[in-house]
């Protein structure tokens, strides 16, 4: 290997691939902007202002006139900013205070960002409904819907279009009874299901992540479908590099497919379509160990979430709040501030 050549793996592994062809899409629209208003793409820092301006316009433009919502704008800046280290310029236009500024009026104009209702158990049952266990494809479904709420599982961590790093495979999991390895010719005796995970945000070292599932008596047990599933296909067991989530096309199951059903479902609910998505089930498994009483730290392991924005997933239930309207207004505390000081100030 040459030094080019170490350099350049160096560079490239520094982000994950799925993040790679984020900032190379991204960063298209910054190219189109330019080359339409006549500017040099790359902005070699000799001319800070005219870079400054250059940016506070494309934001402009794609905030206000074009309509794309600052998270996206925000990712955007980020696929500029890491061409330009790339290419070695000078990282100073990004971090100019005039255009914090932009992005916070872009912010405070657009508000934040519609969440998405996290899906209950009933509306779960509800595409369960739908779908024949018998049939390969409605099984893998099935078997979707209940790992990414069980596990808290990312869109890219399970469904289509395929992120290779990060798509669980057969091999992500382990089949237990009384904490031994079953083969696949065993499945129907295991109490247990182990996901064993690589990188994420929150394993940026990569030193892999690790939860697990036992069986309940419940239709939408993870233990339970996979059970069926390798009764069903063993043949789809053979391989552990096979995407596990793959339908009898050879495809993987689509996040447009996921949100559809739980759509589907959620009309039948009284949940308006645009409400859900295939995120909704990550925020329903989120949400429900919330209500069940888990901790933050629990959630967050789980979820594997670095930081708090968990909580953005966590719909509190109406269940939760059943008697704190009594308990707040049925206690009785003392302050434990000393009130003398504000004796003397009177």
């Amino acid at each position: 290997m040459s030094i080019q050549e170490a350099k350049t793996t160096l560079f490239s592994s520094s982000v994950s691939h799925g993040t790679t062809n984020t900032y190379r899409n991204q960063f298209n629209h910054f190219i189109r902007h330019q080359v339409a208003n006549g500017r040099d793409v790359l902005m070699d820092g000799s001319d800070p202002v005219a870079s400054q301006e250059a940016i506070v316009d494309f934001i402009a433009t794609k905030g206000l006139i074009e309509g794309y919502a600052h998270a996206t704008v925000h990712v955007m800046l980020y696929a500029i900013k890491h061409y330009l280290i790339m290419n070695r310029c000078p990282d100073r236009t990004l971090n100019a205070p005039l255009i914090k500024v932009a992005m916070k009026g872009l912010k405070n104009l657009q508000g934040g960002s519609v969440q998405k209702v996290a899906a209950t158990l009933d509306l779960l049952l509800e595409a369960l409904r739908e779908l024949d266990l018998n049939v390969w494809d409605d099984l893998v479904v099935a078997l979707a819907l209940s790992l990414m709420f069980v596990f808290l599982l990312r869109c890219r961590e399970a469904l289509g279009p395929v992120e290779p790093e990060t798509c669980l495979r057969v091999g992500n999991f382990i089949v237990a009874a009384k904490e031994e390895q079953l083969p696949v010719v065993a499945y129907g005796q295991a109490d247990e299901l182990v996901l064993l995970q690589g990188k994420s945000k929150a394993d940026q070292q990569a030193m892999g992540h690790m939860a697990n599932a036992f069986r309940a008596d419940h239709p939408l047990s993870p233990v339970s479908l996979f059970q069926r599933a390798a009764w069903l296909n063993p043949a789809h067991f053979a391989d552990a590099d096979r995407y596990l989530l793959t339908k009898a096309n050879g495809k993987v199951l689509s996040r447009d497919e996921i949100s559809k059903r739980l759509r589907s479902a959620g009309e039948r609910c009284g949940v308006p379509r645009a409400a859900l998505s295939a995120i909704s089930l990550r925020s329903g498994g989120a949400s429900a160990m919330f209500h069940e009483g888990y901790s933050a730290e629990e959630i967050k392991r789980r979820g594997r979430w670095a930081s708090d924005c968990w909580r953005t997933y966590v719909w509190s239930s109406r269940e939760h709040n059943q008697d704190l309207t009594g308990k707040v207004l049925s206690s009785s505390f003392t302050l434990l501030a000393s009130l003398a000081r504000y004796e003397r100030r009177a």
